[in-house]
């Protein structure tokens, strides 16, 4: 009976500590050590089978802060772009009647971020624009289900070199068309611009997206004067959507070695076989760590050289699940490797006894090109993945 109120208690202070990652106090303290025995589950010393796999999960990128273009470290990414054309009644009445003529449309583009060789400069006369021809969703298009676009002709007009900003001209008659359909949306179609580098470039660039604010978000300006004033006239436009795609393989690895990237979504899973772990205990603390091979990472943002822990709804194979969205977990780079407090997350996979593993990506998977090489399951023991669990167990 004894045994039976203090597993009861255990579970309620489970239930009271919630998604908390920090390691709770509740149960040896309070139920007394002459009660409880700490022991100690460690994947290294206690030979816990493990296994480890890298695979490549698209997934959309609209989301994302800032969009990336660049022909570089193995990857392609293009950028596509549709602006927010809204004309006032004098103007829109003027493109009706022929009353004004375009000089210039140019698309402006703040860089916030670089990964790969950025001390070149950064190839703009290698950048090719596509017409794009169909409608798209810049939180659903992907590597593997762009729009269709044209690739007949670059509809860019002019590739300046840049100074703090970037430009790219569209060819007048197509910027006059995207005009014409803020008012006529049946002959006359604006559906954006793919921007794409058609040849190697040193680095992958990337360029403030879309905002809530707008500040530095990519625009077009439109430079045009009316016929019956000779007035010239500038007016510049925020994407109405934005978004870039990433096309490229998983890198080569060491047989004992796997990978996360963000962009590409590449992403890794472990698993730990918990078969020693007993029933009727409580989880006092866990802690997961990864060993890393600085040498060959990749970090265009330092904000962003980090991992996240998650755990899995369902599993059907390494590339098809359902990852649970409430619990997860940060793991931080000291000193070569890779760690973090798992306490919650490894109450969850014991209390719903569905231990499908741990899925392994960067801290933010839509961002960058953030690329991480982890010791995997088949290194030497000391550098494998490593699981310690530290649990109470009545007597």
């Amino acid at each position: 009976m004894l045994k039976t109120k203090i597993f009861i208690l255990l579970t309620g202070a489970l239930l009271f500590i919630g998604c908390s990652d920090a390691p709770s106090p509740i149960g040896v303290d309070q139920l007394g050590n002459d009660l409880l025995k700490v022991r100690v589950l460690d994947s290294q010393t206690d030979t816990l089978p493990q296994t480890s796999a890298s695979f490549r999960k698209i997934s959309p990128l609209g989301a994302s802060a800032f969009v990336l273009l660049g022909n570089a470290l193995g990857v392609k990414s293009d950028m596509l772009l549709q602006f927010n054309l809204n004309f006032d009644e004098t103007t829109v009445n003027a493109l009706k009647n022929d009353g004004l003529t375009l000089s210039s449309a140019r698309i402006v583009l703040k860089n916030v971020y670089a990964i790969g060789d950025s001390t070149q400069s950064f190839p703009v006369a290698m950048v090719n624009g596509y017409r794009i021809t169909s409608s798209w969703d810049p939180l659903k298009v992907k590597a593997d289900s762009l729009p269709n676009f044209d690739l007949s002709a670059d509809i860019l007009s002019a590739k300046p070199a840049p100074d703090s900003l970037y430009y790219f001209n569209v060819r007048n008659d197509i910027a006059l068309q995207w005009m014409k359909n803020s008012y006529d949306t049946l002959n006359f179609k604006n559906d954006g611009i793919l921007l794409r580098a058609e040849s190697a470039t040193p680095y992958l660039i990337g360029f403030q997206g879309f905002s809530a604010t707008g500040e530095n978000a990519p625009k077009i300006e439109l430079t045009f004067k009316y016929t019956a004033t000779n007035k010239d006239t500038t007016i510049s436009f925020r994407t109405l959507s934005d978004a870039h795609v990433v096309h490229g393989g998983k890198p080569a690895l060491q047989t004992d070695e796997i990978i996360v990237q963000s962009g590409t979504a590449i992403e890794s899973r472990i698993y730990f076989d918990l078969a020693k772990l007993p029933k009727n205990v409580f989880i006092n603390n866990a802690e997961l760590i990864l060993t890393a091979d600085t040498t060959k990472q990749k970090i265009g943002n330092s904000a962003l050289n980090g991992l996240l822990v998650s755990i899995f709804d369902d599993l059907t194979n390494d590339s098809t699940f359902t990852k649970n969205s409430l619990y997860n977990t940060n793991l931080y780079l000291s000193k070569g490797k890779y760690s973090g407090n798992l306490t919650t997350v490894m109450r969850q996979v014991y209390l719903s006894n569905k231990n499908l593993g741990f899925l392994i990506t960067t801290s933010n998977a839509i961002e960058g090109l953030e690329t991480i090489f982890l010791k995997g399951s088949n290194a030497p023991e000391a550098l494998r993945p490593k699981l310690i669990i530290t649990y109470s167990r009545l007597d």
